[in-house]
């Protein structure tokens, strides 16, 4: 009886909730109406942070800008929204999302990764676009199958990278997908705030080299690579130190990660954080790297801190995700073959196990890139100096060659491609 009494309390709420719907949406006839992003966490990490730009991008353009957070996993991510107006928690209740929607007049709906009740969205009026932010190699075929009918009630589909694009396309047919690549804030990145975190604190030596890995503690950054490489590279040179940062995102992976660090020959070379705040990114980028090192297994694609890495006149490492296909300029980048030869074979299971490797196939590659930079590091070193010494006009001069990396080119992609 009583599960009979939820469903009719449910009905009620749902109807009552439409007639909700269709009073706003009256009362709003002839105003431009809003954009909202989807997110199922608003904690930190890329995705929560392409989601923030895209939020700033309208907001800024004078649009009604919002975001939705389907869980109540939040965190530092809430910084970066304009007024707690903007944000609304709906913790898995389709009702509420509803209501935010209708008062704040929302009519699209950008979902990032997460699917829920687009369809239902779709039939009430409102306009559905997807981002691919990863190749979700997690998936099992049943939900490649549902998440193929759900794009069916999209309006528009997006890549964040060639890479994803490619993986997507191939995994389900769709061939009408946009690419926008993901963009860096160039003023947050040069004006943010200090970092308390430098070479002094880390006891890093002048003479010693700095390898940096930024990213969440995860199966697919597979920072338990670095210990691998780290092992190879201090055979040879004992003067570069490498640091892995980011929020902890898998506890058990990240103390396994740990663990083996301890038991390494290059426990002494390796520096483990956490969490860096996005403000202060560009100047610990800035204070604590020599080159930049992502030993991915699957990704977006180009992460965030590797075109921040970029634009800090660093030189980048990476596994090798169409770099060339993706980046107009790919002088200071040097890819690596993943360590698989076809991503639409690997299996979560796969990627998991590859994860807990110290050493693949790719390992080796990485640590003969990482001596072969080090030898060569005065002229990146130089580009530094050079940026220092001429200040704003040498750094406009640069940045112009790196504009395709920017939030105002993602900005205005995004802007032009969902018209509200």
């Amino acid at each position: 009886m009583k599960k009979i009494f939820n469903k009719i309390k449910k009905m009620i709420r749902f109807i009552g909730v439409l007639f909700y719907l269709l009073y706003y949406r009256i009362k709003n006839i002839g105003t431009k109406k809003g954009i909202a992003q989807v997110v199922e966490s608003f904690k930190s990490g890329g995705l929560e942070q392409v989601a923030a730009n895209i939020y700033k991008a309208f907001k800024d353009n004078g649009d009604i800008s919002t975001v939705i957070c389907i869980s109540n996993t939040t965190g530092p991510m809430f910084e970066q929204i304009y007024t707690p107006k903007d944000i609304r928690i709906v913790y898995y209740d389709v009702i509420e999302m509803i209501k935010f929607c209708a008062k704040n007049n929302i009519g699209t709906l950008i979902f990032h990764f997460t699917t829920f009740h687009m369809i239902l969205f779709r039939f009430l009026g409102f306009k559905n676009y997807y981002i691919i932010h990863n190749t979700y190699i997690w998936y099992t075929n049943e939900e490649w199958k549902k998440l193929k009918i759900k794009l069916k009630f999209s309006n528009g589909i997006i890549a964040v990278s060639e890479w994803c694009k490619d993986y997507f396309i191939k995994k389900t047919g769709y061939k009408n997908v946009k690419l926008i690549l993901n963009g860096i804030d160039f003023n947050n990145l040069d004006n943010g705030n200090q970092t308390s975190i430098t070479r002094k604190s880390l006891k890093i030596k002048d003479n010693e080299l700095i390898c940096l890995t930024v990213g969440g503690y995860t199966p697919g950054k597979h920072q338990m690579e670095i210990i691998g490489i780290a092992e190879e590279v201090i055979k040879y040179n004992k003067n570069i130190k490498f640091i892995t940062a980011g929020p902890i995102l898998d506890e058990k992976l990240y103390k396994k990660f740990v663990n083996e660090v301890n038991r390494s020959s290059a426990k002494n070379n390796i520096i483990i954080l956490n969490y860096i705040p996005q403000e202060e990114i560009g100047d610990f980028i800035s204070k604590n790297c020599d080159i930049y090192l992502q030993p991915s297994i699957h990704e977006a694609g180009v992460p965030l801190t590797v075109m921040e890495a970029l634009l800090k006149s660093k030189p980048v490492i990476m596994t090798d995700f169409m770099l060339k296909e993706t980046f107009p300029i790919v002088d200071r980048i040097i890819g690596v073959i993943p360590p698989y030869d076809n991503i639409l074979k690997v299996t979560t299971s796969d990627a998991y196990n590859m994860s807990l490797k110290k050493k693949d196939i790719s390992t080796q590659q990485f640590a003969n890139n990482i001596l072969e930079v080090a030898k060569n590091l005065d002229k990146y070193k130089q580009q530094a100096i050079e940026i220092l010494k001429f200040g704003i006009d040498y750094k406009n001069i640069d940045r112009n060659e790196y504009q395709f990396l920017s939030t105002d080119r993602m900005a205005q992609e995004y802007i032009e491609f969902i018209k509200l």
